[in-house]
């Protein structure tokens, strides 16, 4: 039996909600805390986003106190240590496989998408903290070009996952 947990990374922008729909296909569930928070009002917005934060991260929580089995994907910015650290210890614990997959994208490409230069830079040295987190478990996909480009740096990681994928039986 194995679990596998999935934790997305990168700078806004960066191209991982796209990484997430070219592997969509192998994985069991995946959990988007900041997709669909809408409100006109930035407040609003940013209570939109903490309120489905709390719930992403509870169902992560849940799936690594559970041997059920399965592969999970988490699809953020990757970049809050604090939380990572804690899913990393219980992932061990529980004998679940842990992956950390980082959309590499240039901070200017990531404004260039629509991202504030503010928010990238703030995002850079958080995610710097995070990768020797996961060195050991650490896929790295750039996305500097054009789509087929980023479908063919993805494939990599579809290899593991149909691997991973055939010894589960759960695809």
């Amino acid at each position: 039996m194995i679990n596998m947990l999935i934790l997305m990374g990168g700078l806004p922008k960066a191209g991982k909600t796209t990484v997430v729909d070219l592997i969509r296909p192998h994985v069991d569930v995946v959990v988007s805390p900041g997709y669909g928070v809408d409100a006109k009002s930035e407040e609003l917005r940013r209570q939109q986003y903490l309120a489905a934060w709390r719930k992403g991260v509870s169902k992560v929580t849940t799936f690594c106190a559970k041997n059920n089995d399965r592969i999970l994907l988490f699809d953020s910015t990757g970049s809050n240590i604090r939380q990572l650290t804690q899913w990393k210890i219980m992932c061990g614990c529980h004998n679940i496989d842990i992956l950390y997959v980082m959309v590499h994208a240039l901070k200017q490409q990531c404004v260039d998408r629509g991202s504030e230069t503010s928010l990238v830079t703030s995002y850079v040295s958080r995610l710097q903290q995070c990768i020797p987190l996961f060195r050991k478990n650490l896929i790295v996909i750039k996305n500097i070009g054009s789509l087929e480009d980023l479908k063919e740096a993805t494939k990599p990681l579809v290899r593991r996952l149909q691997e991973v994928g055939h010894q589960n039986h759960t695809f």
